[in-house]
């Protein structure tokens, strides 16, 4: 699996919502599917194999600090911004590339140029592992998770905007399985292994996102500390591998559309 931050530019003077993730995904669409290479952002529903955050200023991406909301990110020609993608299928990142790197994206009437791709190493959020190594994910106690964008959860027909261990581990949980076959947290010996899972600290504020339609999805931004405690080694490591796994897959809703992206600290 793989993480890369694209880099691009404003090509003229212009504006698009703070909230861009959908016009961001249906530019990529129309790109990728115009271009004949292989087009992840569509197809059947639920989860990719893919995740795919909003556009922002390319500082974001270093200072983690972004006033998510309904507002507009006002543009000037020749600003730097990036926007972050990542795949479950690593092979799928130079087909990608290819297809966007020196392209125009317009993004609700302002064009942005793709400058280039980022690979693994080059920056913070550029980062590559697989299966086996989050597997052996060192059994430690907890987490702190950044929540950088919008991040909500489905409880029934509700959106949940609160990141409880419940929602957090359920959703990835998910996406491990429809990725590798198999929930890493049964057979673990204990009916609810999560059950000495418990939120220690947080500093979250809620935050709605527009999408096609205007509709609205709303989640939280900020800070949670999670923290796993009694639990056996082979718990400990489950819910490690899940939680290292969340910065590639992102978690939540929307995850193709900007929401859900996270990055956790051990």
């Amino acid at each position: 699996m793989i993480s890369s931050l694209v880099l691009c530019e404003a090509l003229s003077d212009g504006h698009v919502p703070v909230s861009n993730g959908y016009l961001l995904f249906s530019a990529l669409a129309r790109r990728l599917s115009g271009f004949g290479g292989p087009e992840p952002l569509h197809g059947a529903p639920g989860f990719k194999g893919v995740a795919l955050s909003a556009l922002t200023p390319e500082s974001f991406w270093r200072t983690l600090h972004y006033s998510w909301g309904k507002g507009v990110l006002q543009l000037q020609k020749g600003d730097k911004l990036a926007f972050r993608v990542s795949f479950l299928d690593d092979a799928l990142l130079e087909p990608f590339a290819e297809a966007v790197t020196g392209s125009s994206l317009t993004l609700g009437g302002a064009p942005v140029g793709v400058k280039r791709v980022s690979r693994p190493g080059e920056n913070a959020m550029s980062r590559q592992t697989d299966e086996g190594a989050l597997r052996e994910s060192p059994p430690c106690g907890g987490a702190d998770v950044t929540f950088l964008s919008p991040t909500g959860f489905k409880s029934g027909a509700v959106q949940n905007i609160l990141p409880s261990p419940e929602l957090w581990f359920r959703s990835l949980a998910a996406r491990w399985k429809t990725a590798y076959g198999e929930n890493p947290l049964e057979n673990l010996g204990q009916e609810n292994p999560i059950k000495n899972t418990f939120v220690a600290d947080y500093s979250l504020r809620s935050a709605a996102v527009v999408l096609k339609e205007n509709l609205v999805f709303r989640g939280c931004v900020g800070r949670v500390r999670y923290v796993w405690k009694n639990e056996s080694t082979a718990v400990r490591k489950a819910l490690a591998c899940l939680t290292a796994f969340a910065f590639f897959c992102g978690v939540g809703y929307k995850t193709t559309q900007g929401m859900g992206q996270v990055l956790a600290e051990f």
